[in-house]
């Protein structure tokens, strides 16, 4: 019997808001239908009201259906999606996935059948962006059974955020194999224009509203491993809302960031937070001579050129109290197949060596580390020197760090 494939889409209502023009601007729809691999096209939108006009007049120019469900639980969103195709099997790719590797995918789907698999991992050092998630219906719902009933609800949301995590951490009871092939590098012409045609795509961005009941976002995750304090500050704290949920830790709270507009923005919707300032700061991201007992940053370093990231990380380091604790979470590079970061606001992604030794260097104490998969947080631990003694065989997608403040 044919394996009939869906293509699921997973969106959210947010990732239209900044389109403007429906019809035209790069998405993955073009390249699915071109490779003829899939039975069914449907959208899998996130979000508890009616789609909006972008979003029906968007799938009636591509002659797709669309699903409407749970925002925070994807896991069922695709099962739903997928069931409402007829399918048995689903490849979930995200909207903006326009550049999609047509070879890759057909690897991909040719190795999940002959394999006759529940799932198929891709090459570690490979970003998972080229590529869809491939899953056998029968088994997503199986897990997505067993994942509703976990007690921990950050691992829940996890799991439910990024079920191939699952997957990986649980091959004994699955049919999963890693794809191991040879991946090319891509040419600089060819890097430039994806990069050029990603920029439209993510523009506008970090305006957009984050969700913060997701317990694998990153200012939910460093909430509990937070205490009172009397003075906090967020670096590139963007439109606010993140600095804003976290800063009930302090009675004093700053938040800042390079965009005036973001600035000016935050200060107007939170006028009436009365221990919040949030400041512009220069490109320098110097704070000026100020301290506090706790500073965060989140997706920041990547943002700067690499020659100059050790000058942020010892300001952050020069403007922490004594015992003061820093968290961090940057982004580390999947070399393949850019050999450099997809994103092209990113001017430099550190690996995971390069990151705990400018850390270290700068005579930060590592206190808590995690390594990211996806939305799945994993608790690792390092040496003195900044050397990764944890066994780790999984995607190394971001790193995120609890340090202090030592004094020599």
């Amino acid at each position: 019997m044919e394996k009939k494939f869906a293509a699921v889409i997973q969106v959210t209502e947010y990732d239209f808001l900044q389109i403007n023009n429906i019809y035209n601007f790069p998405n993955v729809v073009p390249i699915i239908k071109k490779s003829g691999l899939f039975q069914n096209i449907i959208l899998a939108v996130g979000t508890n009201k009616k789609p909006t006009k972008k979003i029906t007049d968007f799938c009636k120019h591509h002659l797709i259906d669309f699903y409407i469900g749970d925002e925070n639980n994807v896991l069922k969103r695709l099962i739903n999606a997928c069931s409402k195709t007829k399918c048995s099997y689903l490849a979930r790719f995200l909207l903006r996935q326009f550049f999609i590797d047509p070879d890759y995918l057909k690897q991909n789907i040719d190795f999940f059948k002959k394999n006759k698999l529940d799932c198929v991992l891709h090459p570690i050092e490979f970003n998972y962006s080229f590529a869809p998630d491939i899953y056998k219906l029968s088994a997503l719902t199986k897990a997505h059974k067993i994942i509703s009933n976990i007690k921990n609800l950050f691992l829940r949301s996890e799991y439910q955020t990024s079920p191939l995590a699952y997957f990986e951490e649980n091959k004994s009871s699955f049919n999963v194999k890693r794809l191991t092939i040879k991946i090319k590098t891509y040419s600089k012409s060819k890097i430039n224009q994806i990069k050029k045609n990603f920029k439209k795509v993510i523009t506008g961005q970090n305006s957009l509203p984050t969700n913060y009941n997701l317990k694998s976002n990153y200012y939910n995750f460093s909430k509990k491993f937070l205490k009172k304090c009397n003075s906090y500050a967020d670096i590139s704290c963007g439109v606010g809302g993140g600095f804003v949920y976290l800063s009930s830790i302090s009675q004093k709270s700053e938040g800042f960031d390079t965009n005036s507009q973001y600035i000016k923005n935050a200060r107007k919707k939170y006028k009436k937070y009365k221990n919040l300032k949030f400041n512009i700061i220069n490109k320098e991201l110097n704070l000026k001579n100020k301290s506090f007992d706790v500073i965060t940053s989140f997706h920041t370093l990547e943002h700067i050129a690499k020659k100059k990231q050790n000058k942020f990380i010892k300001t952050i380091y020069d403007s922490l109290n004594n015992g003061g604790i820093f968290i961090i979470e940057v982004p580390l590079l999947l070399k393949l197949p850019l050999g450099e970061a997809l994103n092209p606001y990113h001017l430099h992604e550190p690996t995971l060596e390069e990151l705990t030794k400018l850390l270290i260097k700068n005579n930060f104490k590592i206190i808590l580390s995690f390594i990211r998969n996806r939305h799945r947080y994993i608790k690792v631990k390092f040496d003195k020197k900044g050397n990764l003694r944890t066994k780790y065989k999984s995607h190394k997608v971001c790193a995120f760090f609890k340090l202090k403040k030592i004094i020599n």
